[in-house]
């Protein structure tokens, strides 16, 4: 398995990402899972799973919130809810969040989610309907 990733904006790159994921952002199923349309804006990180048949298994969106050093895993879907491929995306969020010194990485998921927590993200009690906020503390190197 490999996770490639892409920058939103990158007219180099752009074909390449959403004829990888193009089909899941406008199925109904898929938005259903994530609780919301996909958008993105110029910026946003695109990390796309590639399985080992070279075909997409699943993909993470993170925004970068430079002015507060804060990543925002805006949306995670693993194409058969593979528990294997979700928990490889989130490694690879937490990684490239690190590795551009970003103090916090938080989402919005349903309460039942135990990804997040597998991950030490924590609880926050910001809940709005079924979702609440998961937020991961970085440690970071000096």
């Amino acid at each position: 398995m490999m996770i490639e990733t892409f920058t939103h904006g990158d007219d180099t790159t752009e074909d390449r990402l959403f004829s990888l994921i193009g089909r899941w952002l406008v199925s109904e199923d898929v938005i259903a899972k994530l609780g919301m349309p996909v958008t993105a804006r110029a910026g946003d990180l695109w990390l796309v799973e590639i399985g080992t048949s070279g075909l997409p298994v699943g993909f993470t969106q993170m925004r970068l919130l430079k002015s507060s050093a804060t990543a925002h895993v805006r949306y995670l879907h693993a194409a058969d809810g593979l528990k294997r491929t979700k928990d490889a995306l989130l490694a690879a969020v937490i990684a490239s969040a690190k590795g551009k010194k970003m103090a916090t990485v938080y989402t919005n998921d349903r309460e039942t989610e135990p990804l997040w927590e597998r991950h030490k993200f924590k609880k926050i009690p910001r809940k709005r309907g079924v979702f609440c906020r998961f937020e991961l503390t970085m440690e970071l190197k000096k």
